[in-house]
């Protein structure tokens, strides 16, 4: 019996089509298509274009498509290009039918889906995670073969594997423009719920620390506040439950650095629970990716991952304009810890592993390598 065709890597039996909008004329072809195929490198779309598997058809009327080879071409808005769709693979595992469960829809309309992310899953197919992501779950619920009732989703905006909470979705590309331009413009209001080491004093506060590369750091990605330099960044908090060692913050970002909230808290002596680069050691994190992290450095991490929900998001509706604001529950983990730590019974040797398991791609059909 034939396997059926991944819904998530095809566009019924012969190509997918996309239409260059605005926002992205003017850029090159490989560019525009690594957006649009992200579980393709590009050195795998220049592959794809070498072997005739990509057309474009001009913005003129009645134009069609050419077979290109050239990643270079610049695009123009109302260009659309076509992709040769791969060959059936694989299906999902099983257990996909539990992660489908498990993705709580908080908000739809028939421009909009928002989804309440659980912790560890992966937002968008890439790399080794193609299986499980939010965007091919919500493929699985859309996609139909009629193409009057056929829904692609997209991502608006993304948040970490490790975060929890709201994360938006377009049902359709034009409005995933428009609202990706809100969040790029920061016209979209975001706050977090975290649980940080230690009872704040404050009820309230703001932390004005620039924020820079720490280039002492052998991480990489890490991120510091400096005193000269660096780029300007802005939290407001609030602290909203205190339990015994821990506090409840609610955290509203005026800018949106990389890992802002993390190392704002960091700055002022507490750090969010869990976090492996930004705690107690960032030995921590390179011992966490290296799959060797200790019984002692768990017991110092309380908990399996960032203690970090985004909690709401207030946006402008890109058809009727009125401002909608997407709340996600906050997730079990973070309401259990709470709670066992009110009690007095949090266990610091309890290490909570993900709930929800990667599923890469297996190595011998990856499409990053195709």
């Amino acid at each position: 019996m034939p396997l059926p065709p991944n819904p998530w890597l095809s566009h019924g039996p012969e190509r997918l089509e996309f239409t260059v909008f605005s926002p992205d004329a003017g850029r090159r072809l490989d560019q525009f298509l690594v957006t649009k195929l992200p579980w393709r490198s590009r050195t795998g779309i220049q592959k794809m274009l070498s072997e005739g598997k990509i057309s474009v058809a001009a913005p003129e009327p009645d134009a069609k498509p050419e077979t290109v080879d050239k990643p270079s071409i610049k695009l123009r808005a109302g260009t659309r290009v076509f992709v040769l769709t791969p060959v059936p693979i694989l299906p999902p595992p099983e257990d996909l039918k539990l992660l489908e469960s498990e993705l709580e829809t908080v908000y739809e309309d028939s421009w909009i889906v928002a989804v309440n992310k659980p912790p560890f899953m992966v937002s968008h197919p890439a790399g080794r995670y193609l299986y499980g992501t939010v965007i091919s779950i919500l493929t699985d619920r859309y996609r139909n073969d009629d193409p009057e009732k056929d829904i692609i989703p997209h991502l608006c905006h993304r948040i970490d594997r490790e975060t929890s909470g709201a994360l938006v979705c377009s049902k359709n590309e034009l409005v995933r423009h428009v609202l990706g331009k809100q969040f790029e413009d920061r016209q979209v209001d975001k706050q977090y719920l975290a649980i940080v080491e230690g009872e704040l004093k404050n009820d309230n506060g703001i932390i004005d620390r620039a924020m820079d590369r720490d280039y002492s750091s052998a991480v990489r990605v890490k991120m510091a506040c400096v005193r000269t330099g660096g780029v300007h960044a802005l939290t407001r908090y609030e602290a909203i439950d205190r339990v015994p060692g821990f506090t409840l913050v609610l955290c509203k970002p005026q800018t949106g650095r990389q890992h802002q909230i993390r190392v704002h808290l960091a700055s002022i002596g507490h750090p969010i629970v869990g976090d492996k680069l930004y705690g107690p050691s960032e030995r921590f994190f390179t011992d966490y990716i290296d799959g060797s992290l200790s019984d002692d450095a768990k017991k110092k991490l309380k908990l399996g991952r960032q203690a970090l929900h985004a909690n709401t998001i207030t946006l402008t509706h890109p058809i009727h304009k009125q401002p909608v604001t997407i709340t996600a529950p906050l997730a079990n983990d973070m309401k259990d810890f709470l709670a066992s730590a009110r009690a007095g019974t949090l266990d610091e040797l309890a290490w909570h592993a993900p709930s929800v398991p990667p599923f890469p791609f297996p190595e011998s059909i990856n499409p990053l390598e195709s």
